[in-house]
């Protein structure tokens, strides 16, 4: 029996994820539940040691910044530390000449930016989102590793659920839901509550990138629930035998 399963990612990183879906024999309904849109940021001047990326949606707009200030050309020659290997790869892509993935999560970048970038008198710089998700400059205090965060862009969440999509959960046509980021799910589940949804999914599967995420995803559905062994797009293609 082919698996209908639902996708939630932004419209500009679901595509492999889909053509993988798609490899593997499901049948893929996609709901890009957020989108990202750039934010008037102030220009930077300064030394900095290396920068941070928690997003590959973030490489698009710290690219951007950078060619359009000389005085941050020196960002593309030096540490570069990616939450995942996709955002790396697309720093890579970017020009950036130095980069290091933690292949995980906000804690797992946190522990390699501790073990691997050297001491500096000068900050790290953190290309990042309005709404983040993971406390960075807490985690690397610790190891007195200073950061100066650089708002670039900001999430919007949909506030409606697609009709095409409410008559799939309606008539029980779904059979699982991949979840990405904490914000998702949280959003996710606030639709599905808002049109009446949530007792047509209690059969429904969770995949889940992490075990952080799995804490935003209500209580009543803790049975359904798999969490990728590690966070990253491989072992959460793992959970879905199709």
């Amino acid at each position: 029996m082919v698996k209908h399963l639902l996708v939630l990612r932004p419209e500009n990183s679901a595509r492999t994820l889909i053509d993988k879906l798609v490899m593997l024999g499901a049948k893929v309904t996609h709901f890009p539940i957020s989108q990202q849109q750039a934010v008037d940021a102030p220009d930077l001047d300064g030394n900095y040691s290396g920068s941070i990326l928690t997003s590959a949606y973030g490489v698009h707009f710290f690219k951007k910044k950078v060619e359009a200030a000389p005085i941050m050309q020196s960002l593309y020659d030096l540490p570069l530390y990616a939450v995942g290997d996709k955002t790396a790869q697309k720093a890579r892509d970017a020009g950036f000449k130095k980069v290091f993935s933690a292949n995980g999560d906000g804690a797992a970048l946190a522990k390699l930016i501790i073990e691997l970038h050297p001491k500096s008198d000068s900050p790290m710089l953190y290309p990042c989102a309005k709404n983040r998700q993971f406390d960075m400059e807490t985690a690397l205090i610790a190891a007195d590793i200073a950061l100066n965060h650089w708002v670039l862009y900001e999430t919007i969440y949909s506030q409606n659920l697609p009709d095409a999509l409410i008559q799939d959960l309606t008539l029980n046509r779904i059979d699982g839901i991949l979840h990405y980021s904490a914000k998702s799910a949280e959003n996710f589940f606030y639709l599905l509550e808002k049109h009446a949804l949530l007792n047509h999914i209690n059969g429904v599967k969770h995949y889940v990138l992490s075990q952080e995420i799995s804490h935003h995803i209500p209580a009543q559905f803790n049975a359904t629930i798999e969490i990728a062994a590690k966070p990253n797009e491989h072992e959460i293609l793992n959970l879905i035998a199709i």
